[in-house]
């Protein structure tokens, strides 16, 4: 998939994760105004994607790029923050 698209947003998160949820409407957001994709991985049901990614906590955001890992974020991130990380590599 994120070889597909130009910008792609993961957002590798779990179930159990009061964090995880709130960011959820976020991410809903920035899939629907946003020309990125957007893609969800729930790490207990894909350890060894979410290696791959190399989400280390929850949440762990990773934008790639043109097919490649530009950038990492660990925790709450508000929606201002994710835009402008989407704008910079788009």
């Amino acid at each position: 998939m994120i070889g597909d698209h130009d910008v792609v947003l993961v957002d590798c998160y779990t179930g159990w994760c009061d964090t995880c949820q709130i960011l959820e409407g976020t991410i809903d957001a920035l899939a629907a105004d946003t020309d990125a994709a957007v893609a969800e991985v729930d790490v207990d049901h894909h350890q060894r994607l979410a290696q791959q990614l190399g989400a280390r906590g929850v949440p762990t955001l990773v934008l790639s790029a043109d097919g490649q890992p530009v950038e990492r974020v660990v925790g709450a991130q508000d929606r201002a923050t994710l835009e402008g990380l989407i704008e910079q590599h788009a």
